[in-house]
């Protein structure tokens, strides 16, 4: 697995000539060890015979990098095809990272800690190149000052007494009062509730985490001003699975743990459209390259990982176009990729040799979306298509890439913000009042595919929304 589309490779190497680690991960260990070796014999011999560092070396299709740090080589390797600044601000970027994670370890690294390094250093330079490559991060969903809590609510009798510090009394009891209302999302036991939760009267908005004891309900969170409300929703859908795997996998994990995992997540790459990207839009290349383009768009528009193989250039074009129906959600894009992306990417291009080499193999994950350009072919989890989006798409063809851009945006964003009012509703309600209020918005809508778009949206954020729609006993024909 390749860094990013700028880094090709990294590679952490003793000034004795050891290698230590690489990421990817070699399967040849013998040549890795090989290659560390011959690159601390080059650093030394530029040093002895022309008394100076070597910085980097260049060929064809890429360059080297040494970047000493402490009592270690960071190698790295990058793209030929890339201007100098880029290059410049990944290095600097990376190189300053490295001296943090590897100032602790000074000349005693263990190999396993050697790859932790790595790992992170991977995950910072994928964020530096989205940064440099795309421009598409203008901002961030990031929660201004998240302030995390815990309290206490013990049960006496029929009633609840908040327990809790001075500092978090003024919103714990709010906040109590609204999960005894059924204001969080159940997940799969009866003892633990997670949600969104807004208290109006304080201006404020937290992430809640609630799990009921016997005679108590343990409560923790993050509180934040309800001018964040917005990044919270839009970052629920990134914390809520968070915080509902490590309680599935660890019932008895203590809600601190939890928190904690919240809060090193409480940020996510927000997209807005750089016109200077302009260029690399087309409707109608996608229309060209991808027989379901509706398909297409639906599963970038509900999050779903979608990756595109062929020729660069096309491929360049196509994610790009597709990347704008992400507008309206956290979404982590890179233009390409030699190898497949990782969990963390939700759309990129591969080459179509790879892509080929991986089918044959039979390693193409069933649960990823692909879409083969050269054969116009689209291959998706995904089945339904949705006539909404291929009437915002018909639209976009009319306009410029900019007006195209904001146009999909603000329709996307009002589907999404009615879909989590529907999924919030849903908490509190029966389902009889749930299939009024849906029928309700339908009516409102006054557009069948999207109001289906809308519903199928809403059902991404509260299943239990999905198992309400799917109840044999309620009649088909009312929605």
């Amino acid at each position: 697995m390749s860094t990013s589309n700028l880094l090709i490779k990294m590679q952490l190497v003793s000034t004795s000539g050891l290698s230590l680690a690489t990421f990817p991960m070699e399967e040849d260990e013998t040549k890795s060890q090989l290659a560390g070796g011959i690159m601390t014999a080059l650093l030394a011999f530029s040093k002895e015979v022309h008394n100076r560092e070597l910085e980097s070396l260049s060929y064809q299709d890429g360059s080297v990098y040494f970047l000493p740090i402490h009592e270690y080589y960071l190698v790295l390797e990058i793209e030929s095809d890339v201007d100098e600044e880029k290059i410049r601000n990944l290095v600097e970027g990376i190189r300053s990272s490295a001296h943090n994670l590897l100032g602790e370890y000074q000349n005693d690294i263990s190999l396993n800690d050697a790859d932790s390094v790595l790992d992170e250093l991977h995950t910072i330079s994928m964020n530096l190149a989205r940064m440099n490559e795309f421009g598409h991060i203008a901002g961030t969903f990031i929660l201004t000052n998240p302030t995390p809590f815990q309290f206490r609510m013990n049960q006496t009798g029929e009633t609840y007494n908040v327990i809790a510090s001075s500092d978090v009394i003024k919103f714990a009891s709010p906040i109590s009062q609204m999960i005894l209302n059924g204001d969080l999302l159940l997940i799969n036991n009866q003892n633990c509730r997670i949600g969104i939760i807004k208290v109006e009267e304080q201006n404020l908005a937290a992430f809640v985490i609630a799990r009921v004891h016997p005679a108590h309900v343990a409560v923790a969170g993050l509180i934040v001003s309800e001018d964040s409300f917005d990044s919270l929703i839009a970052l629920n859908a990134k914390l809520y699975p968070i915080a509902r795997a490590l309680i599935n996998s660890n019932y008895n994990i203590d809600l601190e743990t939890v928190l904690q995992k919240i809060i090193e997540n409480a940020s996510a790459t927000r997209f807005s459209f750089n016109p200077s990207k302009s260029e690399f839009i087309s409707f109608p290349t996608l229309e060209r390259n991808v027989n379901e383009v509706e398909k297409a768009l639906f599963c970038v528009v509900l999050s779903e990982k979608v990756v595109v193989s062929g020729e660069r250039a096309i491929v360049k074009i196509v994610v790009n176009t597709l990347s704008l129906f992400g507008l309206h959600r956290t979404m982590d894009m890179v233009e390409w990729l030699p190898e497949l992306p990782d969990s963390r990417i939700d759309l990129t291009g591969i080459s179509r040799d790879y892509s080929d080499s991986m089918k044959n193999r039979g390693l193409l994950d069933d649960n990823i979306t692909f879409i083969d350009i050269d054969k116009r072919k689209i291959r998706s989890p995904i089945r339904s298509k949705n006539k909404f989006l291929k009437k915002i798409f018909d639209d976009a063809k009319k306009l410029d890439a900019k007006s195209a851009a904001q146009m999909i945006k603000t329709i996307l964003e009002e589907c999404r913000d009615t879909a989590f009012d529907l999924s919030k509703f849903t908490l509190r309600s029966n389902k009889h009042q749930v299939l009024e209020a849906l029928q309700t918005v339908k009516k409102e809508t006054n557009d069948d595919a999207k109001y289906e778009l809308t519903q199928v949206m809403a059902t991404i954020l509260n299943p239990w929304l999905f198992d309400i729609l799917n109840d044999q006993s309620i009649d088909s024909d009312w929605i």
